[in-house]
């Protein structure tokens, strides 16, 4: 498994722990854990995307209307 600051947070999102590692060294500058609150709602349909998020722990659910 990865590990995306110095050994201290290892990674456990699936998708990023899937990439080779050459691969993950290319995006690691730019991952920065975050801490997400329960209700916080995350870029809406039609929003810039500024961010992609790749949850560690939690969940994460899409709602359609």
């Amino acid at each position: 498994m990865h590990d995306a600051n110095d050994d201290r947070r290892p990674i456990h999102n699936r998708l990023l722990s899937a990439l080779p590692p050459a691969e993950f060294a290319l995006i690691k500058p730019s991952l920065e854990a975050v801490s997400l609150n329960p209700g916080m709602m995350l870029p809406r349909a039609g929003d810039a995307v500024k961010s992609c998020f790749f949850p560690n722990h939690g969940m994460v659910s899409l709602l359609c209307v």
